[in-house]
């Protein structure tokens, strides 16, 4: 995945967004606990997801906190998941 900050997450958490393949609606699946929920922009995102990092190690990651990790050089990490700007 190569997402930019002004890609979004999915609506439906549940499902995520297949068709989205390089930004967070690929990733944004509420695994962890494995519900059903929506997102509301603006609002607090519900659910994590385990993602694996380069250095070969995974972690349970909020989907809050999705745009606060380098994804890939040049992307500006961003507490806020619906920052469309660094």
């Amino acid at each position: 995945m190569w997402p930019k900050i002004t890609g979004q997450l999915a609506p439906d958490l549940t499902i995520g967004d297949a068709t989205d393949q390089n930004s967070f609606g690929r990733c944004s699946l509420a695994r962890h606990p494995l519900k059903a929920s929506k997102t509301i922009q603006n609002q607090a995102v519900n659910g994590a997801i385990t993602m694996g990092f380069a250095d070969g190690h995974a972690a349970n990651w909020k989907l809050q906190n999705i745009k606060n990790v380098v994804w890939h050089v040049g992307f500006t990490p961003n507490g806020n998941p619906w920052a469309t700007s660094p």
